[in-house]
């Protein structure tokens, strides 16, 4: 059946094409991608191409396998140049079996572009992308919370690190004075995620802190008997980036079952996307990949379902507004000690044709 709004998209597809056919000319292959001048002339070209696929994205949403279809043909029409970007293809390709893996963290942490030439630009674009600043900002207050956890404890500690990637929020610690001994459980199902932990996060922390890592499936922590058996009971349970990933079938029990695990005095920390506060079209039409969408009262919902007291629960947002992060604890522990978790203001989404703050390269990680 002829469709006026995909024939009207294809030909998008063909014009923004044949602009980064023309910007790659400009690029020398192997350069480092320092130029502004270029990086503002490809902001331009991205945000004529994520226009044409909000329109038709608003168009065909409600048919669901035409969308999928039209989004891997778009994908398939840019792999050209798009797929010279080393996020990009590697959010495309998923090698380790999803887009989201430990070395793209590490890459959006470390804020430096991986590929050169054209794809050094595009990953330099990938990097401002709202979603790449908020993920920096969690891992800053993930950090935060643990320390200002830690810091007052004198007692042994256990903490269990749900879907742990790369583990930088442990990263430098050796420069803490902790008093107490802290037991750390990394789950993680990718074996190169706990394999970086122990290689390289592992020794940056203080003495006091020993290392547990398990390749368990997060998922199946669906009752607390499960997590006591594996882990213990717990001191601190947090995740910060898996719960984006599943259903809410799925997710309740999780939660419940980590609240249920802990110590008398325990806290579950955990971090969601709000769906208001970034672009999803952006990741599910250039990158294959998507989030569960939830705004911060949909967050809510699922801990009360859980089981959870929302008086007993800090709720806060980084600075991007993107991230939303709940801690809870026993009513009589809220002490507002967390200082960083209160609501930012929170900006409104980035639309696709509008500009995005710029961010500086640097070829040496952080």
């Amino acid at each position: 059946m002829y469709c006026p709004s995909l024939q009207n998209f294809q030909n998008d597809v063909l014009a923004f094409t044949a602009r980064l056919a023309e910007f790659e000319k400009k690029v020398e292959p192997l350069s480092y991608p320092d130029d502004e001048n270029l990086l503002t002339e490809l902001e331009e070209i991205m945000s004529f191409g994520l226009e044409s696929c909000h329109r038709i994205n608003h168009e065909i949403k409600a048919d669901a396998e035409l969308l999928k279809e039209t989004q891997t043909n778009f994908r398939e029409a840019t792999a050209t140049w798009c797929n010279q970007s080393w996020i990009m293809n590697r959010a495309r390709t998923k090698p380790r079996g999803f887009p989201g893996d430990y070395q793209m963290l590490m890459a959006i942490y470390d804020g430096v572009p991986l590929a050169r030439g054209l794809g050094g630009y595009l990953d330099r674009w990938c990097l401002q992308m709202t979603l790449g600043r908020a993920v920096n900002s969690r891992l800053e207050l993930a950090k935060t919370f643990l320390l200002a956890e830690l810091s007052q404890k004198t007692k042994a500690m256990k903490v269990l690190d749900i879907a742990s990637g790369p583990g930088r929020e442990f990263r430098s610690m050796h420069s803490q004075n902790l008093a107490c001994e802290v037991e750390i459980s990394c789950l993680d199902t990718d074996e190169g995620a706990l394999e970086y932990v122990r290689r390289h996060v592992q020794k940056q922390t203080p003495a006091n802190f020993t290392f547990h890592f398990s390749s368990h499936n997060a998922f199946r922590l669906r009752s607390p008997e499960k997590v006591i058996k594996l882990f213990g009971r717990q001191d601190i349970i947090y995740s910060v980036g898996l719960a984006d990933y599943i259903p809410d079938r799925l997710l309740v029990p999780m939660l419940a079952s980590w609240k249920d695990a802990l110590n008398p005095e325990g806290c579950v920390y955990v971090a969601f996307k709000d769906k208001n506060y970034y672009d999803e079209v952006e990741y599910q039409w250039l990158m294959d990949w998507s989030f569960v969408q939830r705004d911060e009262q949909e967050c809510r919902n699922l801990l009360e379902q859980a089981g959870y007291d929302m008086n007993n629960v800090e709720v806060g947002r980084d600075q991007t507004g993107v991230i939303i992060t709940f801690l809870a604890r026993p009513a009589h522990m809220l002490q507002n000690r967390f200082s960083q978790m209160k609501h930012q203001p929170s900006p409104p989404i980035r639309a696709a044709n509008s500009s995005v703050k710029r961010t500086s390269v640097d070829s040496s990680s952080n």
